[in-house]
């Protein structure tokens, strides 16, 4: 079920399967992906470009939100991802390179990614621009919470929560700073 929300918004609902993804382009308004009982994916078999690109983003799946496969990532070129929120596992690519109305090396922000079960896994492969992290959770777990970039700073502006505290990894970028942002879990 696709549909136009009010001011420009894109919102694709499936409440029984799965919504698989070529390119969703429309970098100047907000797109909403829930998959109630499935998966969000994206139909090529390999990691071939980015898959959408938005204004803020909110994704809803079942199950996993990723690539093709399940060790591929969803690409997203977003300003803001508002919600990621699965029951088993998520994979995204923040780029954040110029993209349609998105301008080079933008600055990206992650509100809110959570799974009940499983890793969340937050990469940055393309683009320099400074990545935000506000709140991270694996709840109840088990599940680890990886971020990781190859250029561009990142800031951990909220809490990265997993049930085993050895499992959170922030690797790459220029800098990694917090501004309240703080590892929790329980031994």
């Amino acid at each position: 079920d696709a549909g136009a929300g009010a001011n420009g918004e894109v919102h694709v609902t499936s409440n029984t399967g799965n919504i698989a993804l070529s390119t969703l382009t429309h970098g100047g308004v907000d797109v909403f992906l829930t998959a109630t009982a499935g998966e969000i994916t994206e139909t090529a078999a390999a990691n071939a470009g980015t898959e959408i690109i938005a204004d803020q983003l909110t994704l809803i799946a079942g199950t996993h939100i990723r690539g093709n496969t399940p060790a591929l990532s969803l690409d997203v070129n977003v300003n803001e991802v508002v919600s990621a929120t699965a029951g088993q596992g998520i994979i995204i690519d923040l780029r954040n390179d110029a993209a349609d109305s998105l301008p080079a090396n933008h600055a990206t922000l992650v509100t809110s990614a959570s799974v009940a079960n499983g890793g969340i896994t937050l990469n940055g492969s393309a683009g320099s621009g400074t990545r935000t992290f506000n709140t991270v959770t694996v709840s109840p777990g088990p599940g680890s919470i990886v971020i990781d970039t190859t250029a561009g700073d990142i800031v951990l502006a909220g809490n990265l929560t997993t049930p085993n505290l050895l499992q959170v990894i922030v690797r790459g970028g220029e800098a990694i700073s917090t501004t309240g942002g703080l590892a929790t879990g329980t031994q």
